[in-house]
């Protein structure tokens, strides 16, 4: 007999610890201006995320390794990139010219909106010299802290060293009539959040073709020469 009155819960297991590309609710744990090692003028910065609370049969990653009695994650996290390109100053052919510092503002601006801490942005006008400042005081005085918001995660793909499918996660470019993080504070009929799709927000990784070698046969080919 089948007993359909005592099916135990989940485990959990299968639950990923890590976010996927999509519509979810994020919130921020820290934030981190990071310089690329190829090239120290360009910059990027990233989101330490973390998903929903998944219940207490998920088991996430740890809070910190190095000190495993803090706990674990309540929710899936993931590295997010504020923006797709990374900033850098350029000057273009007609003259023109984009800085750095403006456009990491532009993504702190949007952030600290959805957030609901654009306040702290606009306190700290004059206190800080250099952008480098700014985020290491932003990220100090985290008032982006236990804040969900949400947001359609784009993403690019990748192998891992073990040769799984990994995503380069970013928060795509909006416009004046979509964004792609927004405060939970806005109501259905008034968002402008873009909805997700494959098409558009995942870039697939490029498949590799084999290598030919002198010993590769076309198995077409019926007449072949040796």
């Amino acid at each position: 007999m089948i007993n359909t009155t005592k099916i135990p819960e989940g485990s959990g297991a299968s639950l990923s610890k890590t976010l996927f590309p999509g519509n979810q609710k994020v919130k921020i744990n820290s934030l981190i201006l990071e310089k690329l090692p190829f090239d120290e003028e360009q910059y990027k910065l990233v989101l330490n995320c973390e998903g929903e609370d998944l219940g207490s049969s998920f088991e996430g990653f740890f809070l910190d390794r190095e000190n495993e009695s803090l706990g674990r994650h309540k929710g899936a996290v993931g590295r997010v990139r504020a923006s797709k390109w990374n900033y850098k100053d350029k000057t273009f052919d007609d003259g023109g010219q984009i800085f750095k510092d403006d456009e990491i503002l532009i993504s702190l601006k949007q952030i600290c909106k959805a957030a609901k801490c654009d306040q702290w942005l606009t306190d700290a006008n004059g206190k800080y010299e250099t952008i480098e400042e700014l985020i290491l005081g932003l990220n100090e005085a985290a008032p982006f802290k236990g804040i969900f918001f949400n947001a359609c995660l784009s993403a690019k793909e990748y192998n891992n060293k073990q040769g799984y499918t990994n995503y380069d996660l970013f928060i795509g470019k909006g416009s004046k009539t979509v964004v792609h993080i927004e405060s939970l504070d806005v109501k259905d009929e008034d968002s402008k959040l873009h909805k997700y799709s494959e098409v558009e927000d995942l870039q697939r990784r490029k498949e590799t073709p084999p290598a030919l070698t002198e010993f590769s046969v076309n198995d077409d080919d019926d007449d072949l020469a040796f």
